[in-house]
């Protein structure tokens, strides 16, 4: 067995964590041998032909245990016949790598360790039938939503449960109770015992846990997860293919040292190895990498549904009334009738579409619309013949109609309108309540408010609006001249309880629906009301994801969600009352026509508010409407579909959401629940609103852009293909010399960064294409550097498209902003750029220039207009983020924000009104109000409602930042029509920058690594200095930022903070602190190294780097630097020589820099040793490099 080396994780601010005296590191030396000798072992052992491996990977909290765990495990594979091997390298994390192992197991592991490619792999290792075991911190990973990391809501799943909180004592007694005595896990166990441990409180515990052992909370103290004797401590369960199997103990290294732990560890992993099965990968979900998405049309009209016609024609309705197809052959869509009748007021309009099942021979299209009728409207479910591209509107037959009670004045919303027909002939219909939307259940039954009551609609059997209607059309009329029949098993068997044509009651706006023919299981996404948290009126709203098997009532409007019901209301007292009864919901309102007491209420299948939901957190938080695609099955897609969706989607319900603009998978367990919630495709689309799947099995939708109530240039009809074959297409990345600047913008364009996955990029085609109405069009050119000219101001965008050899292809877009040239800042300062010494000012000096404005040489552009900022970032604090905040103008971060990077595009125009006010309408209301900024932030993060008259209520965005918050309000509140004056300068122009504010920012480091070592205080943090100017802008293009950035760090850099290595293990000896283990070249590799970017040699006379090493483990060797290329000549080198007593005066060797200047890569490292190629033969290691002005002494 090969023992990898578990790397420390590295503490808050750990990469810029500076040691003041690097004397000190000699005290050090110590610990690193013990703590060489202790992690970085080799233990030969036979080949079992059975494998686990332990990853222990940490980003945050390191535990000490993790050696004592990983030893534990190596003696019990020896007892049990099974290899193990331990890693923290996630590159293993691959279809390759992975399936060489019976059980994965993540031993406390903290914090994102995973990519997302990675993160699939391990997903489709499960699936594909592989086993995985978490001990103790595995639930204390991959849950955060980290910035710049992947969140992983899936490994939640798989886990079982998350962390929560641990009690301040971490070493407490607790009594234990086996639950299941029969898992190999627990059958040896005595029926209770005791044992002391960090006892972690859980939360979002999956339903589908079998537990095995529990602790008793009162046995302890600080319990918060309120579980009393039934606190869950392990378990194990069946999971997406696999297994999982989740243990709480090993805080400490005793944990590993108690038996009872270890005869759990040994039947978890017994049980999580499996009965050896090979794994099958066809059961696995596809990589991201195999889907693709192609706009078919843009520029639409505000498109709501789209069908397949038995023919195989695509035909989508828009909502003022045009049925139009798509000509495939054309690329480009074709009217074929506009509905001259259509009300298009407030939600209504042409609202749904449906091709009879005899269709090629009858020819009759349904069509769900709206229409006026009085003063108000009428919803018609209606029949047209269809012959080609010609609708005879004279061949009308009128299956249903209902009120639409909506009017100037009165406005009403939710209207649903899709449709289905099943295998037997039955025709599915939505309807909503057709009733104003509000905070919580609106059942306001007052004379004059008829609008304001959905009990007159949803929750009334006589009325057909707020549920889903099944009926079966027929050739003729009947007796009653009625165009359909009643299929058995609807809702009500007797017309006097209710409408016969109801399948299902106690719906709002359930505007998207989907049938399995084979399971015979409804689907419906159902939109909930808009309340941000729970009152005396009823609980938070909810938007959900329903099944139905047979028919019910399913609540609205005196239940959602999990059977949460409202209260009754006294709207003339505004008093709530009682709560109905979800067995027997009552409906009291005046405007009923039907039954007084309901069906019993059902609870939503999957349902999700506007903040994350500790049940279904993979639907992340923000605005919500929920909608269903139809059920795939993909022997029901043309056989040779080179496109068409796999297996793995058969039977799987795929779910979206108009506002949250993604698209997922759900797999559900043995009973029926949702198991899994993963996307289908790594890219939002433009508010998705109606899905297909096409008879070529790829998925066709309708994308709604992102201005409501009109038509939108980001409004698409586009179709995701997947890509079965053998040839992953290659990546795109498109850049450009620049992308922004005056008339006529000249610049080029570079493909150069694409690659193709299989490594012959020698062997890529391009193509640059300007994006005309939303697709490629008119070609610039094929060259991978390509000159091209834009001559109009204005937005422009360009696509790239790459091809393989294989005929694969990938694209890449490009904006452009042309009309205004950015302005141009520059720092200029004396001395070295890279690095700061206490006893050494710095002069600095700041000079603006744009072509537009002028420069601050000439006076023409003030010194107050221009940010100047000296700061001090902490060794706590994250350089990136303060640095991304000091040198943005919040103004244009915001403009970008809230065009780009939020949802509140879908709701507010710039000087237009759309669902909420424009942002020049807010920015005119709040322009006097001292509070405004409080008040902004406040409404965007929390919601509001009632501001601005009606009932339109603005979601809550609890993931946006403070910054982002403030900058989004910042650019809101810019567009008042005032001149805000010059810009806040936190420095002059020119000066001096002294350097004192980290000489209180230490921490003090001390451990025990078999030798206690006190080193004293280490100092960290950097300095920045940053300038930037926005300029005016022009009228055909908006103000544009320049900015520079300085930043000087300590002249002694540790190991961590190695921007890049190759061949280079790290090793922590204490958190924060890593030592650089140099191994020898291997594999053809000619050079182990560490690389600095970017270091500024400048007055640099030597570096000082520690380099030393412990016999056996280190076998001394040859230090290398090389400048700017690894594979470069040294410009200076040094032998370490590893003495077989350690010899701490000769740890530090001097490399000379005398002759270089300048700013350079500099790669510290091992060269390869002719007839050497040792794998893990380690040199010496590297602890740290000091950068000296001083010339070394004679």
């Amino acid at each position: 067995m090969k023992l990898i080396t578990p790397a420390a994780t590295k503490s808050p601010g750990a990469d810029t964590m500076l040691l003041r005296r690097p004397v000190l590191l000699v005290l050090s030396l110590a610990a690193i041998f013990a703590a060489l000798y202790h992690f970085w072992q080799s233990l030969p052992e036979p080949d079992y032909g059975r494998k686990v491996l332990v990853f222990s990977k940490t980003v945050e909290y390191r535990h000490q245990s993790i050696a004592a765990g990983i030893a534990a495990i190596t003696k019990l594979g020896a007892e049990e016949k099974f290899n193990v091997v331990a890693s923290e390298d996630a590159s293993v994390f691959d279809d390759e790598s992975l399936p060489a192992f019976q059980a994965v197991i993540f031993l406390n592991t903290t914090g994102d360790v995973l990519n997302l490619e990675q993160q699939v792999a391990f997903e489709r290792y499960i699936q594909a039938g592989g086993g995985f075991m978490g001990i103790h911190a595995a639930a204390d990973t991959e849950w955060k939503q980290v910035e710049d990391g992947t969140y992983w809501p899936w490994y939640q799943r798989l886990v079982g449960g998350v962390f929560a909180a641990h009690p301040e004592d971490s070493d407490q007694v607790g009594i234990l109770t086996v639950r299941d005595s029969t898992h190999p896990a627990t059958q040896s166990l005595p029926q209770t015992w005791q044992m002391p441990e960090e006892w972690y409180d859980f939360q979002r515990v999956s339903d589908g846990i079998q537990v095995l052992l529990t602790v008793d909370e009162s046995s302890y103290t600080g319990a918060t997860m309120g579980a009393g004797e039934a606190h869950p401590v392990a378990w194990y369960r069946p999971f997406d293919g696999g297994r999982s199997f989740y243990a709480a103990f090993g805080h400490s290294d005793a944990a590993f040292d108690n038996h009872h732990f270890l005869d759990i560890l040994r039947g978890g992993i017994a049980w999580a190895m499996g009965d050896g099965a090979r794994l099958d990968y066809g059961k696995s979900r596809p990589q991201a990498w195999r889907f693709s998405r192609t706009v078919l049309d843009s520029n639409l009209n505000e498109p709501l549904k789209l069908a397949f016609s038995p023919e195989g024609h695509l035909y989508y309705v828009e909502r003022r009334g045009r049925l139009q197809r798509y000509d495939f052959d054309q690329r480009d869509s074709l009217t074929v009738h506009t509905f001259e009748d259509v009300n298009s007021e407030f939600e209504y309009g042409l609202l749904g579409l449906a091709f009879d099942p005899d269709f090629i021979d009858n020819r009759w299209i349904y069509l769900y619309r709206t229409i006026s009728k009085g003063d108000k409207g009428e919803q018609v479910l209606a029949r047209f013949k269809l012959n080609g591209d010609e609708l005879d509107a004279d061949s009308e037959q009128v299956l249903l109609t209902m009120p639409a009670d909506g009017k100037p004045g009165h406005e009403t919303s939710h209207t649903g309108g899709d449709m289905q027909f099943d295998a037997a002939g039955n025709l599915f219909l939505t309807t909503g309540d057709d009733t104003q939307a509000d905070d919580a259940a609106y059942i306001d039954d007052r004379p004059g408010h008829i609008q304001q009551d959905a009990a007159r609609s949803a929750g009334n059997t006589q009325d057909l609006r707020g549920k889903i209607l099944r009926i079966r059309p027929r050739a003729q009329p009947d007796a009653e001249g009625r165009y359909y029949d009643i299929p058995e098993g609807n809702l009500f068997a007797s017309a006097a309880q209710g409408r016969p044509d109801i399948y299902v009651m106690g719906l709002r706006n359930p505007y998207t629906l989907a049938f399995d023919n084979r399971s015979q299981r409804l689907y419906w996404g159902e939109v909930g009301p808009d309340a941000r948290a729970a009152d005396d009126r009823g609980p938070v709203g909810y938007d959900e994801i329903n099944i139905a098997d047979d028919a019910g009532n399913y609540g609205w409007p005196y239940v959602i969600a999990d059977n949460e019901p409202y209260a009754y209301y006294d709207y003339a007292l505004d008093k709530a009352l009682d709560k109905a009864n979800v067995e027997a919901p009552e409906n009291r309102s005046r405007n009923n026509t039907g039954m007084q007491v309901l069906p019993p209420a059902r609870p939503a299948w999957l349902y999700y508010p506007y903040e994350e939901s500790d049940k279904f957190f993979e639907l992340s938080s923000g605005g919500r409407n929920a909608l269903v695609a139809p059920i795939y099955y993909s022997d029901e897609a043309a056989i040779d579909s080179t496109i068409k969706f796999p297996s793995y989607y058969d039977g799987k319900l795929v779910i979206s959401d108009f506002i949250r603009r993604w698209l997922m998978v759900v797999t559900t367990d043995a009973q029926g629940r949702p198991e899994t919630i993963v996307p289908v495709i790594d890219q939002p689309l433009s508010a998705p609103l109606d899905m297909a799947f096409g008879p070529d099995g790829a998925l066709y939708v309708v994308e709604y852009g992102s201005d409501w109530f009109t038509g939108n240039t980001d409004s698409y009809l586009s179709r995701i293909e997947y890509y079965g074959g053998q040839n992953p297409p290659p990546i795109a990345v498109a850049t450009a010399a620049a992308t922004i600047g005056a008339a006529p913008l000249t610049t080029v364009l570079d493909a150069s960064a694409s690659y193709d996955r299989d490594g012959a990029k020698s062997q890529l085609s391009y193509l640059w294409q300007k994006v005309e109405r939303g697709r490629p069009g008119a070609v610039v050119g094929e060259q991978e550097l390509q000159s091209v000219t834009l001559e109009e101001a204005g937005e422009h965008f360009m696509q790239l498209t790459v091809t393989d050899e294989g005929g694969q292809t990938a694209t890449a877009m490009l904006r452009f902003v042309v009309g205004n040239e950015p302005p141009e800042v520059t720092v200029s300062t004396d001395g070295n750029r890279s690095f700061y010494w206490e006893d050494q000012p710095v002069n600095y000096e700041v000079a603006v220039s744009d072509r537009e404005d002028g420069d601050t040489g000439s006076g023409s552009i003030p010194s107050g207009d221009v940010t100047v900022k000296f700061g001090y970032v902490s060794g706590g604090e994250d350089l990136a983020k303060v640095l991304a905040t000091e040198s943005v103008d919040p103004v244009l971060a915001g403009r970008e924000l809230v065009t780009r990077g939020s949802d509140c595009h879908a709701c507010h125009g710039l000087d237009s009104p759309s669902i909420g006010p424009s942002f020049t309408q807010i920015a005119k209301r709040y322009a006097q109000d001292d509070n405004a900024a409080a008040v902004l932030r406040q409404s965007i993060r929390e919601g509001a409602s009632g501001k601005w008259g009606g009932n339109h209520v603005m979601p809550v965005h609890p993931n946006l930042s403070d910054t982002d918050l403030a900058q989004i309000v910042s650019f809101v509140m810019s567009l008042d029509g005032t001149d805000g004056g010059g810009q806040d300068a936190g420095a002059e122009l020119r000066g001096v920058l002294t350097f004192d504010k980290h000489r209180d920012d230490f921490i003090h480091v001390a451990f025990d690594k078999g030798v206690a070592v006190d080193l004293g205080k280490f100092y960290r943090g950097d300095y920045y200095f940053n300038a930037r100017y926005t300029d005016k802008g022009t009228e055909q293009a908006p103000a544009l930022q320049g900015q520079a950035t300085l930043v000087l760090r300590s002249p002694v850099v540790l190991a961590n903070d190695f921007d890049k290595t190759d061949g280079v293990t790290t090793v922590g000896v204490q958190d924060g602190f890593e030592v650089a283990l140099v191994n020898t070249p291997s594999g053809g590799s000619t050079f182990s190294y560490g690389l600095l970017k970017d270091i500024d040699l400048t007055d640099i006379q030597r570096i000082l780097v520690m380099a030393t090493g412990v016999r056996p483990v280190t076998t001394g060797g040859v230090l290398e630097l090389r400048i700017d290329d690894k594979d470069s000549p040294a410009i200076a080198s040094r032998q370490i020589d590893i003495p077989l007593i350690p010899d701490l005066e000769a740890a530090t060797v001097s490399l000379d820099v005398s002759a270089v200047d300048g700013v350079h890569d500099l790669y510290f490292g091992a060269p390869a040793v002719p007839g050497r190629d040792a794998d893990g033969d380690i040199q010496y290691a590297i602890v740290s490099m000091e950068f000296s002005r001083e010339q070394a002494r004679e």
